[in-house]
């Protein structure tokens, strides 16, 4: 399969249905699986790692099991081809049993959250000052889920550049766009290693936002699901683009 240069694909996949592809795995990823003690988040590391096995198999065309992985400085993964890193870029997100994988041909990140009740210690550890005044200042509904739409952007943003969190949340300083369908703006925050940073946000559902940070400007989401356990093999379904109209998200913090 081909990627095109310009666009990053998101697969977005429910860790349940990718769990009983353990023997994809290589051996150091089955024993760090099998260290996990609790069965849902030890079934979610199973499921994670044969997802990004399974879908960058495919688009090399290679065995799965036999993919070979290398990891930067901060710890973010990247595929091995013969001794060094490939052309391919990939980075996986998940929260609860959502699973989102990015692919694409340039630096890339995605995030994926789940909103839920805010505490002021996380809101101080996210945000900046000029961040926090420019939240205050929405619609007392909006707050919650301005603020995830802002934190998936920034987790997106340090997963591309490949610092992470190390390079601190409040570094990053975004906009805050009025239509929260809209992507914020990066002001402050690390270089891209070309052209600048092109974020993107997707609503899914009326719980969860997914954040991709990346130099192509194109995104395009597939739904996917396994169809062998064996082989790996795979099925997926494009998700539609958002409309002008597309409903807003019921806010579930007030």
């Amino acid at each position: 399969m081909r990627l095109k240069a310009d666009t990053t694909t998101v697969y977005l996949a429910h860790a349940p249905d990718f769990a009983p592809l353990a023997a994809l795995l290589s051996p150091e990823e089955q024993a760090r699986a099998a260290g996990i003690s609790l069965p849902g988040p030890r079934a979610r590391a199973v499921a994670a790692r044969a997802l990004v096995r399974t879908v960058l198999g495919t688009h090399l065309g290679a065995n799965p099991h036999e993919l070979r992985f290398g990891q930067g400085e901060h710890g973010k993964p990247y595929l091995l081809q013969g001794p060094e890193p490939a052309r391919l870029h990939f980075n996986l997100s998940h929260t609860g049993d959502l699973l989102a994988l990015a692919l694409g041909a340039q630096p890339l990140g995605v995030d994926v959250e789940a909103v839920r009740p805010l505490s002021p210690a996380l809101i101080s550890m996210a945000l900046g000052p000029l961040e926090r005044a420019r939240l205050q200042a929405r619609p007392a509904g909006e707050y919650g889920r301005a603020f995830y739409r802002a934190w998936a952007c920034k987790e997106a943003l340090l997963k591309a550049h490949g610092s992470g969190l190390a390079f601190g949340l409040q570094r990053v300083q975004l906009s805050v766009p009025a239509d929260l369908n809209a992507a914020p703006l990066v002001e402050a925050g690390p270089r891209a290693p070309a052209d600048d940073w092109t974020l993107q946000v997707r609503w899914l559902g009326s719980a969860h936002i997914l954040a991709v940070a990346a130099t192509a400007p194109g995104l395009t989401l597939q739904r996917i699901t396994p169809v062998c356990a064996r082989t790996g093999h795979w099925a997926a379904e494009p998700l539609p683009a958002p409309s002008a109209g597309i409903p807003r998200v019921p806010d579930s913090n007030g």
